[in-house]
């Protein structure tokens, strides 16, 4: 294997890590129970999370080089990533999102918006 391979696949995983903290940070406060009605009504899950004033400071604390590897690596958030961490550390969420009808279509839309926001 090439240093830059190795590089690049070390530089991936911070990425994750990086994302999956400031995912799971976003979320902390979100009820389980509003989690059907954001479903129904394609609410952003921004809407019912946090509030804009939190996290921008979070956002402006990514320096150029992570947002580097966001636009390198971004296509490694996947719904299916972000299901999987919300199995790990948020079953009751993940569940409501993968047995309501439309869950993981909501979910792709908001990792999606999710990832847009953190390019700005």
């Amino acid at each position: 294997m090439k240093f830059m391979e190795i590089l690049q696949g070390f530089g991936s995983g911070i990425a994750l890590e990086v994302v999956k903290g400031f995912v799971l940070e976003i979320i902390k406060d979100v009820r389980a129970e509003d989690i059907p009605d954001a479903i129904k009504s394609n609410k952003d899950l921004w809407s019912i999370s946090i509030s804009d004033e939190r996290v921008a400071p979070i956002i402006s604390r990514l320096n150029p080089a992570f947002k580097y590897y966001l636009e390198k690596f971004g296509g490694l958030i996947t719904t299916e990533t972000v299901i999987n961490w919300l199995i790990k550390e948020r079953p009751d969420i993940a569940m409501i999102i993968i047995n309501t009808r439309g869950g993981y279509d909501w979910l792709s839309r908001q990792v999606e918006n999710f990832k847009e926001r953190l390019k700005a």
